[in-house]
């Protein structure tokens, strides 16, 4: 914030600087730019740099599991760090989906005295995209609270890429067409048995790359789609015991206006 918008030949002012710090660490540097009439000088940038000191936080605020296998159970290990590290605990946890274990030692995890939390991750965890969020209570008087995202996915013997389809904004007078693939993992194998296209105007069909180990769904918009908007999920049905119902959830909305130099679709 500048003492006054104008500063006359000759004159003086002074420009109070706020640096949001929160989530930083270490070194930090943010420009500034004055604007003036000078001819010569008509933007003067200002630098501000900071080395910003943790004082009590958690060593990793998002935690990302990648992929883990349906069935199986992992444990991860987060560390407190800070100057406060050693002045003040952890008090109380919480989470938001019940995913997760969290344990608690003060004295640490595998002879470490900074692994304070023991994240055990469930192995009955739905197959698909996951998320928790952790709470953390302290004693600290500044930071009484600390949090941790935990994101991943869940995968089992079918592997589904992409794991959504977005038609984005599209042009209805041409064909769009969106892919996805689904591939056995390991010495499994499947089959397709069926697929239900989500809304009236689109087609769902098989595509058969390797018997047993690799398909490919495509969705397609046909030349003249006429609805306003996609929304919906496209079903695919296997033989997988575990994941015989495939859900993928789509989206999509016709450009409304052509594009410059593009005739309107020609009516019927």
């Amino acid at each position: 914030m500048a003492s006054a918008k104008q500063i006359p030949p000759g004159g003086e002012g002074t420009i109070e600087v706020t640096l949001n710090t929160h989530g930083r660490a270490g070194a930090l540097q943010k420009f500034i730019s004055v604007n003036t009439n000078d001819p010569v000088n008509p933007e003067i940038k200002l630098s501000v740099n900071t080395d910003v000191e943790v004082a009590f936080s958690l060593d990793q605020t998002n935690l990302n599991i990648g992929r883990v296998k349906s069935g199986l159970s992992k444990v991860y290990y987060v560390s407190l760090v800070g100057t406060d590290k050693d002045k003040h605990k952890i008090t109380a946890i919480t989470s938001t989906q019940k995913i997760i274990d969290v344990e608690l030692n003060q004295a640490g995890f595998e002879n470490n005295p900074d692994k304070k939390l023991k994240i055990t991750l469930h192995g009955d965890i739905p197959i698909g995209r996951t998320y928790d969020r952790v709470t953390m209570e302290t004693d600290h008087p500044q930071i009484p609270k600390l949090f941790l995202s935990i994101t991943g996915e869940i995968v089992g013997d079918i592997l589904v890429e992409p794991n959504f389809i977005s038609f984005g904004v599209f042009d209805p007078a041409v064909e769009n067409v969106r892919q996805i693939r689904l591939a056995a993992s390991n010495q499994t194998t499947f089959k397709v048995l069926s697929v239900k296209s989500p809304m009236e105007g689109l087609i769902a069909e098989v595509v058969t790359q390797a018997e047993g180990k690799l398909y490919e769904v495509k969705l397609i918009a046909r030349p003249g789609f006429s609805s306003p908007i996609i929304r919906g999920n496209l079903v695919i049905e296997t033989d997988n015991q575990k994941q015989n119902t495939i859900t993928i959830n789509v989206t999509g909305r016709p450009r409304t206006e052509p594009r410059p130099g593009l005739k309107p679709p020609t009516q019927g």
